[in-house]
């Protein structure tokens, strides 16, 4: 299935940066340490699409975000976070190309580093991640 096999193509990817940090996989348990950073991860999938208008069958393109938000300690600074949301961004450059089973999927811009959120006893920086594909099953 797209979206299955869209989801492990982007988590397998992010799963591949060095260096690891903690992380909130969805649908997993976890539990932040205080004073460790740690990454949270969603895929926000968009309405699929009949890929020419007024088609009732396939192709059918897909789309999202992949966001992961950077959660460092507060109060001391932007740095640590903004250098790894810069590494996030370089491991996903754009038009990258990734797949999973039969589904092929490309990073459509390059990401982009979001203003950070007000997080209780967190520093919060949002990542996405737009994607697509093309589903011609």
């Amino acid at each position: 299935m797209s979206e299955t096999n869209i989801e492990i193509a982007l988590l397998a990817r992010l799963k591949a940066m060095l260096p690891a940090i903690s992380t909130a996989w969805p649908n997993m348990g976890f539990t932040p340490v205080t004073g460790t950073p740690w990454q949270r991860v969603a895929v926000l999938r968009a309405e699929p699409l009949a890929a020419f208008h007024g088609s009732t069958g396939k192709p059918v393109y897909r789309s999202g975000i992949l966001s992961v938000t950077l959660f460092y300690p507060p109060e001391q600074g932007s740095g640590a976070a903004m250098t790894r949301a810069e590494a996030i961004v370089a491991h996903f450059p754009r038009a990258l190309s990734l797949s999973q089973g039969d589904t092929s999927l490309r990073i459509a811009d390059e990401p982009r580093i979001l203003p950070a959120l007000p997080e209780a006893a967190w520093y919060a920086l949002p990542v996405h991640i737009p994607y697509y594909s093309y589903d011609f099953g």
